[in-house]
């Protein structure tokens, strides 16, 4: 994988969709608690239309979006679908406050969010009303009837239908993002102080995929790779090895339950590649 000629990490997911088409590529437990999976194409498909979805809610490049979700696979597909769109996402932790939350909406200038569970949407509904640049918030799960609301309210669904009917021209608009351009706008965890917004560049995250696939070449188990991700994906260093450098090397992503399940996720899943961590604190945040 030559990570230096890379401009971002749309190109490289189109194009590893386009090798690996109908193989799996994310896994998440069903309601019956089996793993069932996304395949690449299936994931290129919602990519592409929740992208054009997005943009006809009033997406410009250079907006930013708060994704505020556990690992699932609709993480995957709206980080890759706001980035398509050339937007800038805004990861924030499922166990954020109500003031975190509106601080982070705030600071970052977020015109909408994403959201996925119900329980998490109490604590970004009242916060994203207050926020003065966000206009809408779109729901993975059933939110169930609100209270009326300044902001547009729509599902994931909605706005990937929104998105059906457009040219399917999301891979030439995802294209125009060069390597120095900011990909995601990641806020440290608040433990030192009021949460701060570090710029992450595709280019930035490509160097350090780099390293990490230098270290694979020499533990690499064969054809098939196979990673756990129970870290929260609003980390950096889960968001880029765990998504992003899994991705590249056309590893399948399982999402683990969280972290008080990982022993049992451990034995189903048997992965080929895992990130481990010191830091109690980011097994907290699961």
């Amino acid at each position: 994988m030559d990570y230096d000629s890379c401009q971002n990490f749309c190109d490289v997911f189109f194009s590893n969709a386009k090798k690996h088409g109908d193989a799996p590529l994310l896994w998440a437990k069903d309601g019956k608690g089996a793993y069932a999976h996304w395949t690449w194409r299936e994931t290129a498909d919602a990519i592409k239309n929740f992208s054009r979805g997005l943009r006809q809610l009033g997406l410009d490049p250079g907006d930013r979006v708060v994704i505020l979700s556990e690992n699932r696979p609709e993480w995957f597909a709206a980080d890759f679908a706001i980035m398509a769109a050339g937007g800038i996402s805004v990861p924030t932790y499922t166990t954020n406050l109500t003031s975190d939350n509106l601080h982070i909406l705030t600071n970052s200038g977020a015109c909408g969010a994403i959201v996925s569970t119900r329980a998490l949407a109490e604590r970004l509904l009242p916060a994203a009303i207050e926020a003065p640049a966000c206009k809408w918030i779109v729901s993975i799960e059933d939110l169930a009837p609100q209270q009326s609301t300044p902001l547009r309210i729509e599902t994931w669904q909605s706005v990937s239908s929104l998105g059906e009917d457009q040219p399917d021209d999301v891979e030439e608009f995802a294209a125009r993002a060069k390597r120095g351009d900011t990909a995601c706008l990641i806020y440290t965890s608040g433990t030192g102080g009021v949460p701060k917004g570090v710029m992450l560049s595709h280019g930035a995250m490509f160097c350090n995929c780099k390293g990490a696939y230098d270290l694979l070449q020499e533990v690499a188990s064969g054809d098939r790779e196979v990673f756990l991700s129970f870290l929260p994906l609003s980390h950096s260093y889960e968001h880029t090895i765990g998504q992003f450098f899994a991705m590249s090397v056309g590893a399948e992503i399982y999402y683990s339950e969280g972290a008080e399940h990982l022993l049992r996720n451990l034995t189903e899943v048997r992965p080929t590649i895992m990130i481990l961590t010191s830091k109690p604190s980011l097994l907290a945040s699961e």
